[in-house]
């Protein structure tokens, strides 16, 4: 997770990354990038060693190896407050969903549920707003981050209705040409 304040990077798959950097005496440089898809750009092309909180899928199996999960987080269904109290991914058939770009469960909305209208942004605040902002029916995020997120910002008009089913598997994604650091991770 990045702070905006201050531009570092914090969060569990960080703390994970810094005792990995302490355990083999190795310093990852750090890639800023202004999106997600834009890492995972990278990573096809070789551009960096290793994608940290990253969810296995077979189109990211081509490029890079995975550790095992760190973390399992579901991913939530966000609506405004008063539209729905229970939804599930099939409800939202001809409806609009925010989904980030890059995402895993955007990839699995997208060849599951090809009646869904997604909306791709760039960030899970992004994809909020769209749901605050009535541009979109629903968000699809997980659940920590958007509980994070929608304190951080105030905003109060968006509930959970439901689980999408497809939850977030965090693991630490390396190069495929370079199985020994996999192995090292």
């Amino acid at each position: 997770m990045n702070n905006e304040k201050d531009g570092l990077t914090k969060g569990l798959a960080h703390d994970y990354v810094k005792l990995i950097e302490e355990k083999i005496g190795f310093k990852f440089k750090i890639v800023k990038v202004s999106s997600f898809d834009e890492i995972l750009l990278l990573a096809q092309h070789g551009g960096v060693a290793i994608v940290n909180a990253v969810t296995k899928t077979p189109e990211r199996s081509e490029y890079l190896l995975f550790t095992e999960p760190m973390v399992e987080i579901r991913n939530a269904i966000l609506v405004r407050k008063n539209t729905v109290s229970r939804i599930t991914l099939a409800d939202l058939s001809g409806k609009r969903v925010s989904l980030v770009k890059g995402y895993a469960i955007t990839e699995y909305i997208e060849k599951n549920y090809p009646e869904i209208i997604c909306d791709l942004v760039s960030s899970d605040l992004n994809a909020i707003l769209n749901v605050s902002y009535r541009i979109s029916d629903a968000a699809v995020i997980d659940l920590a981050t958007s509980s994070y997120l929608t304190e951080k910002e105030g905003i109060s008009n968006i509930q959970v209705a439901g689980d999408s089913g497809y939850p977030v598997k965090l693991a630490i994604g390396s190069r495929k040409d370079w199985p020994e650091l996999n192995s090292i991770l």
